[in-house]
């Protein structure tokens, strides 16, 4: 278990406009993360001709922004005027930001803090209405993520593998407004077809009846400019990493290569992933690795590269 406190992070932060500058570099954060982290390992079988060796790791963390710069309480990672990933002061690190739907929220409006309570609100027309300003749509932060390595070794040949596991977490599509206005997401494979958002009349408090055609118009009213919270999707996924084949070459054979210790290796990364999101991988990075926020932004993105080395490890 660990709890860990950074203070003075430097980040980009608002800057009033009189100086010149709209944002300034600064130490502007101070961030806690709690968490446990464990892992088991071992040898669970081991024979003349045959082991096998593995490890399981698994880790909790959650992070909190204590406080920014004075007279800021977010902080702009990535995005644009909306939606966008901010951080914010009392929230995790990284807090998608933008327009959800209207609902009928109960005391103290849970519904700004978290968009899966409180009752859509539907119009006379059937359509959910959008709300009047922007909220809090969702963290990246997974609920845990885990991996599991074994390797395999039967004589002089080995097989090893590296399975990467995150759970939960939220990523913003910002593809999903134009795929869906064109016909080419996923999410219109059910075009031309009758649906009735679940929810309450606005005016009537009734609950709504009225049905929607999903037609060429539907999709953009659901999921185009604007309506951020339908195109949130879970950033969760498992991934084989890396698997490997190898083969210690005969040491006397070695040596007549001048080697020694010698093993020859063939190694595919990246070969299959099993993805929450219905877009597909949700590691895709705009930014190449340089804004911790715009990784969870999806904006039309290069994926990432499968892979394929082969190889000899020797000591000479």
């Amino acid at each position: 278990m660990y709890r860990k406190s950074s203070y003075n992070q430097i980040f980009s932060v608002p800057s009033s406009p009189a100086t010149g500058f709209t944002s300034i570099s600064r130490n502007a954060g101070n961030l806690r993360n709690n968490g446990v982290e464990l892992s088991v390992g071992g040898r669970p079988i081991e024979t003349r001709f045959f082991s096998w060796d593995g490890r399981i790791n698994w880790a909790k963390n959650r992070s909190q922004v204590l406080s920014l710069a004075p007279g800021v309480t977010s902080i702009f990672l990535s995005g644009y005027s909306w939606p966008q990933i901010r951080i914010m002061e009392g929230q995790p690190y990284g807090v998608i930001w933008g327009y959800g739907w209207k609902k009928n929220c109960v005391a103290a409006d849970p519904c700004f803090k978290d968009v899966s309570t409180g009752t859509l609100l539907i119009g006379d027309d059937g359509y959910p209405i959008k709300s009047d300003d922007q909220r809090n749509l969702g963290t990246v932060q997974p609920d845990w993520t885990g991996s599991a390595t074994s390797e395999f070794s039967f004589g002089r040949f080995a097989l090893s593998g590296l399975l990467d596991i995150r759970h939960g977490g939220k990523l913003i599509n910002f593809e999903t407004q134009y795929e869906t206005a064109n016909g080419r997401s996923i999410l219109t494979a059910d075009r031309y077809t009758w649906t009735t958002w679940q929810g309450v009349n606005i005016n009537t408090g009734k609950p709504n009846t009225k049905p929607l055609f999903k037609d060429q118009d539907y999709y953009p009213l659901i999921y185009g400019t604007d309506r951020a919270e339908e195109q949130i999707e879970n950033a969760g996924f498992a991934k084989l990493r890396e698997l490997s084949i190898s083969y210690r070459l005969n040491d006397l054979f070695a040596r007549r290569l001048n080697l020694q210790n010698a093993v020859v290796y063939v190694t595919g990364r990246n070969l299959r992933g099993w993805y929450s999101s219905p877009s597909g991988d949700p590691e895709q990075d705009l930014s190449q690795g340089t804004n911790a926020g715009q990784q969870f932004f999806r904006q039309f993105s290069a994926p990432q590269t499968r892979a394929f080395l082969v190889g000899i490890r020797s000591l000479f």
